[in-house]
């Protein structure tokens, strides 16, 4: 007997096909009796897929056989074949050495569900003279601490107890210092030329010239944010803002004196409530604290302009996606 159904349960169309053979073994020799009765039943559920706008779904079911002979049933079973796990052993970092650097394997997986996964971190390759280890190696976010300047390549593999996954590598790039910034105009600490102060003191009110360097590698975009702390100013927060820049490419390596950032990024507003740059108008000596930041993805600066953002408030802001930074001081006095 034949018996065809179609079905379709959460969405997953599949077909069971149940096929029913009955037949005797008749005894030999003159006994004439009939024999055992064999039944032999087989279900399978073929594995299906079931594509929709948002994700394609695979039905993978077991297949089932089952043989009675007299009054004694086997059943056989046979599963689908075990799914090969994917190590994924997370983005390339950054970091200065000698601090604590945390890996992030938790995106690996498995295409059976709810099987567990073993980790297993190594060290493919580090810089020459280093004795840098892993710990916490079998797990999904093991840490070390990079003793030597150069790049460490981590190599992952996961397994779902039975099979290894592909290797999956990370390149960690160390350094001792972060961003070097600087300034032709003055040195960090002393005092900042006349012709950078405000027209009110005597000033051209020209932006001084800024450079640097040694930007980590995987720099998306960089902000350059001024204020100053000093009375009547406030701190941190309400620091007194006298220059943002956001969205700057980091193929940039410096600004001019008086440069004109129009074409080439977002300027952001002052304490003035203007846009751009508000060189040092103080009633007394002031400090003006020029910070430097690396980011690892665009922050749109075009939504920070409405107000001044202090350098304070743009650490709290963007806290996760700022990866160096690098600070110069200059004074002024009137």
């Amino acid at each position: 007997m034949f018996n065809r159904n179609n079905y379709s349960r959460s969405g997953i169309r599949f077909l069971m096909v149940t096929c029913l053979i009955t037949f005797s073994l008749v005894g030999c020799g003159g006994g004439g009796g009939g024999g055992d009765t064999i039944a032999a039943t087989t279900t399978t559920v073929a594995p299906t897929t079931t594509t929709s706008a948002t994700a394609t779904t695979t039905s993978t079911q077991q297949m089932t056989t089952s043989t009675t002979v007299g009054s004694t049933t086997t059943t056989t079973t046979i599963s689908p074949a075990n799914s090969t796990p994917v190590a994924d052993a997370g983005s390339d970092q950054s970091v200065t050495t000698g601090s604590t650097v945390s890996l992030d394997g938790g995106a690996s997986f498995d295409g059976d569900p709810g099987t567990a996964l073993i980790y297993s971190w190594t060290f493919f390759s580090k810089p020459a003279g280093s004795n840098a280890v892993l710990a916490n190696s079998m797990t999904a976010n093991p840490l070390f601490i990079p003793d030597v300047d150069g790049e460490y390549i981590i190599q992952l593999i996961v397994n779902d107890s039975m099979i290894d996954s592909t290797p999956d590598t990370i390149t960690v790039t160390s350094m001792t210092t972060g961003i070097l910034l600087s300034s032709l105009n003055f040195t960090d600490g002393t005092m900042i030329p006349r012709v950078h102060a405000c027209t009110n003191v005597g000033g051209s009110n020209l932006s001084p010239q800024l450079e640097w360097s040694n930007l980590p590698a995987n720099t998306v975009e960089l902000a350059i944010l001024v204020d100053d702390e000093i009375s009547p100013c406030g701190t941190e927060d309400n620091a007194c803002v006298h220059w943002n820049i956001f969205d700057l490419n980091p193929a940039v390596t410096s600004l001019e004196q008086g440069t004109d950032l129009s074409l080439t990024a977002t300027e952001g507003r002052t304490y003035t409530g203007e846009i751009g740059y508000q060189g040092p108008c103080p009633p007394s000596e002031h400090t003006y604290s020029f910070t430097i930041y690396a980011l690892n993805t665009d922050i749109n600066g075009s939504l920070l302009i409405s107000s001044a953002v202090t350098r304070s408030e743009f650490v709290n802001l963007f806290s996760d996606k700022i990866i160096s930074s690098s600070t110069i001081t200059g004074r002024f006095n009137p």
